[in-house]
């Protein structure tokens, strides 16, 4: 799987490759290879739970485990945990009162051509208190589909951006390959 990522205005080309080890009836084990503008970053391992919660990470030999975890797996499993929490919690990011469908549209991603709906805020700016933590929505568009021969909901693309009191992030991704296997 490949995306392009831009976070404040700095674009990466960013190839992940995810490798589901197991899935058990509560838990997935996924091993993570990944490059940055073609540089190697470290591989790595985390369980999430079926529900999206992320319960445990080991990167470069390090373990990390409760709500480390959480905000470590932001970055560098961002496309794998649209597949798995965003699939489990899906309604969240898609039909709620702050966003909404738009239509459907096809889209072709390497050889795979799928349909994806593509959702929007229902108003910008937006304010959100999420977790305890008031932001300000100043942009929001994603597109969902399930690629031929997968059965996963899948984040095609993604634009976020907010401000809260200690700054702000705005962050688009694009995937731009994918493999099913």
């Amino acid at each position: 799987m490949s995306f392009q990522e831009v976070i404040s205005g700095t674009t990466s080309t960013v190839t992940a490759s995810y490798t589901v080890v197991y899935h058990s009836h509560t838990t997935y084990k996924v091993q993570l290879t990944e490059a940055d503008n073609g540089n190697p970053i470290p591989a790595a391992t985390v369980w999430i739970l079926n529900n999206g919660t992320a319960i445990a990470l080991e990167e470069e030999g390090l373990n990390f485990t409760s709500s480390g975890v959480t905000s470590s797996i932001a970055g560098i499993f961002a496309a794998f945990a649209t597949e798995v929490s965003f699939g489990n919690q899906l309604s969240t990011y898609t039909s709620s009162s702050y966003f909404h469908s738009i239509g459907t549209t096809s889209v072709t991603i390497g050889p795979s051509t799928f349909t994806v709906t593509n959702y929007v805020a229902n108003s910008l700016p937006e304010n959100l208190a999420t977790c305890g933590i008031s932001e300000t929505l100043t942009a929001y568009s994603m597109s969902v589909g399930i690629p031929t021969g997968s059965t996963y909901p899948l984040v095609t693309s993604m634009n976020i951006a907010y401000t809260t009191s200690s700054g702000s992030l705005d962050v688009e991704i694009t995937l731009t390959s994918i493999t099913v296997a």
